[in-house]
C-alpha cells in the first residue's frame, strides 16, 4: 500500500543511534540524549550492575468486572479463561408482536458477524483459523422487561454503560442450554445461533415494546470466537420470525464481555493478554539496591538530610533482566508479544503509575530482536524501569521496596525492526510493526520469578570525577 511518507521517519533514525550509544556507555551519546531531553549534559555517566536480586513479592491480578464489547467482542474460552457475552436490546414493534404472539411456529435467532480484519489476516498463523465446523453448547440467560412507546425504548438508551456493567456483573438468572452445529466456511460467514424456545415464548408475551438483556456463554467451546460488537458498523442482529412471514430485526444498544477463570487454581503469576485489565506487580528489595549504591559511591544510602530527596545522581537508564522459563506458557497467534511496563513514581505527593518509555538498542535488536518481548525464543526478558528507578533512588528515604507493574501488549509482526512502530518506508510502503488484535495466552511467570534477576543502572552523577 502506497502512502505519503511520514516526516518523522527521518527524525527517528538518528535518535536510534543515540539510544544505542546509551547502552554502550558512550558519554558523548549519553550527553546528546540528556541534552535532547532538556537535562544537564555535563554529568559523568557510570554503569552499576546489581546481580542476583530475588523479588520480595510478585503477584498478578485479573479484573473480572465486565468491559465494553462495542467494537470487538469475544465469546468462548481461551486457556484458563471463559468469556461471556452480554447484549442489551430494546425496541418497539406493535404490529409485529400482534401476529408473533399467536404464531405456533414462532422462532428467533441471533446473527453475528465475524471480526473480518482478524480472520482474514494473512500475516498470522493461529490455532483458530477457518473453516470451523463443530458442535457447540451455548448457555443462555436473560431479563425481559416490557413497556410501551418510543419513550420506553429511549429510556434504555439513556442508561450509562457503567450502570449497566454493574447490573450484569452479578448476573444470576435461570440458564438454558442449547446445542448448536456451528459451520463457518470463511470470514464473510454469519455466525447464527438459534435462541431457546423458552425465550421465544417469553418474547411472544410482548405487546408493544421490550427490553431484552441477554447473556450468552460457551464454556465448553475449547476456542474463542472473535465477533464484531454493537458499535462496529456490522453489529449483531436479533431476528424474530413467524410462519406467516412476519419478521423483525433489531441490534443491541450495547454489548459487554465478562472474563473470568474457568476453574479455581493458582494463577497468581500468570498473565493472559487479550487486552484484559490484568497486570503483575513485582517488588524488588530496597536493601539490596541501597547497599549496592553505597558500595559503588562510598556514600550512605538512603539520603536522609533536609527534605530527604537525593539528587546527587540521575538515573539515565535502568534495565532489569529476568531469566525466562517458558515451558508452561502457551499462545494462540504464534507471534512475540510486547511486555508493557509501568512504574510507581511520586507525583505531587501522590503515588501514580507511569508508563516507561522504551529506549532501543538498535544494533542488538537487528541481531536478536527486541529484548522486552515474550514468545520470542529468548532466554531473558529485559525491561526498562528508568522512571521508576530514578524516583526510587531520589526518594529512597521512604521505606517501600521498589515496585513496577507489567502487562502484555500487542503481538509483534516485525520483532527485529528497530523502529518499533508502524511507519512508511523509503518506498512509501506501509509497514506494520504490531498486529492490531490482542492475543489471548497463558503466560506463566512463576518459574522465571523463582530465578534471580540482574539490575543495570546508567547513572549520571554530580560527584565530581566519580569513581
Amino acid at each position: 500500500m502506497k502512502k505519503t511518507m511520514f516526516p518523522y521517519f527521518f527524525v527517528l533514525i538518528p535518535l536510534l543511534g543515540i539510544m544505542a550509544c546509551v547502552f554502550d556507555s558512550d558519554n558523548e551519546g549519553v550527553s546528546t540524549l540528556l541534552d535532547h531531553e532538556g537535562l544537564p549534559s555535563n554529568y559523568k555517566v557510570e554503569v552499576l550492575t546489581i546481580s542476583d536480586i530475588e523479588p520480595s513479592s510478585a503477584i498478578s491480578h485479573l479484573d473480572e468486572y465486565p468491559y465494553s464489547g462495542g467494537l470487538r467482542a469475544v465469546l468462548g474460552t481461551s486457556f484458563d479463561l471463559n468469556h461471556d457475552l452480554f447484549l442489551d436490546i430494546a425496541f418497539k414493534d406493535e404490529d409485529f408482536f400482534s401476529g408473533y404472539s399467536s404464531d405456533d411456529s414462532a422462532r428467533g435467532q441471533l446473527e453475528f458477524y465475524l471480526n473480518k480484519d482478524f480472520y482474514s489476516s494473512k500475516e498470522l498463523t493461529y490455532k483458530d483459523s477457518l473453516p470451523m465446523k463443530e458442535e457447540l453448547t451455548l448457555s443462555y440467560s436473560w431479563v425481559l422487561n416490557t413497556g410501551s412507546g418510543k419513550e420506553f425504548v429511549d429510556s434504555i438508551g439513556s442508561i450509562y454503560d457503567t450502570t449497566w456493567y454493574r447490573s450484569v456483573n452479578s448476573w444470576d438468572n435461570e440458564v438454558f442450554d442449547t446445542v448448536y452445529s456451528v459451520k463457518i466456511e470463511n470470514f464473510d460467514s454469519l455466525v447464527i445461533f438459534r435462541i431457546p424456545e423458552a425465550l421465544v415464548k417469553a418474547m411472544q408475551e410482548v405487546e408493544n415494546a421490550c427490553r431484552l438483556q441477554l447473556k450468552i456463554s460457551a464454556k465448553e467451546s475449547g476456542r474463542l470466537y472473535r465477533l464484531n460488537g454493537s458499535l462496529s458498523g456490522q453489529p449483531p442482529v436479533l431476528r424474530l420470525k413467524g410462519s406467516n412471514g412476519t419478521l423483525t430485526s433489531v441490534s443491541p444498544f450495547r454489548m459487554a464481555i465478562k472474563s473470568s477463570f474457568i476453574n479455581e487454581g493458582d494463577y497468581s503469576k500468570v498473565l493472559h493478554g487479550g487486552g484484559l485489565r490484568e497486570s503483575l506487580v513485582i517488588e524488588l528489595p530496597k536493601e539490596k539496591i541501597m547497599s549496592a549504591l553505597s558500595s559503588f559511591y562510598g556514600d550512605e544510602f538512603p539520603y536522609v538530610e533536609g527534605d530527604s530527596i537525593d539528587v546527587r545522581q540521575l538515573v539515565v537508564l535502568a534495565e532489569i533482566k529476568i531469566p525466562l522459563v517458558e515451558d508452561q506458557s502457551k499462545n494462540t497467534l504464534n507471534k512475540p508479544i510486547q511486555m508493557v511496563v509501568r512504574s510507581n513514581i511520586d507525583s505531587l505527593g501522590e503515588n501514580i503509575l507511569k508508563k516507561e518509555v522504551y529506549k532501543i538498542n538498535s544494533d542488538l535488536v537487528k541481531e536478536q530482536g527486541h529484548p522486552n518481548m515474550v514468545f520470542n525464543g529468548s532466554d531473558t526478558l529485559s525491561l526498562q524501569i528508568t522512571y521508576g528507578m530514578r524516583d526510587f533512588i531520589n526518594r529512597a528515604s521512604r521505606q517501600d521496596d521498589f515496585r513496577f507493574v507489567i502487562h502484555l501488549g500487542f503481538p509483534v509482526l516485525r520483532p527485529n525492526d528497530p523502529l518499533y512502530s508502524d511507519y512508511i518506508n523509503e518506498d512509501g510502503d506501509s509497514i506494520r510493526f504490531n498486529f492490531s488484535h490482542f492475543d489471548y495466552v497463558h503466560y506463566d511467570l512463576a518459574p522465571s520469578l523463582e530465578q534471580s534477576m540482574n539490575l543495570k543502572l546508567w547513572l549520571a552523577t554530580k560527584r565530581g570525577e566519580g569513581k
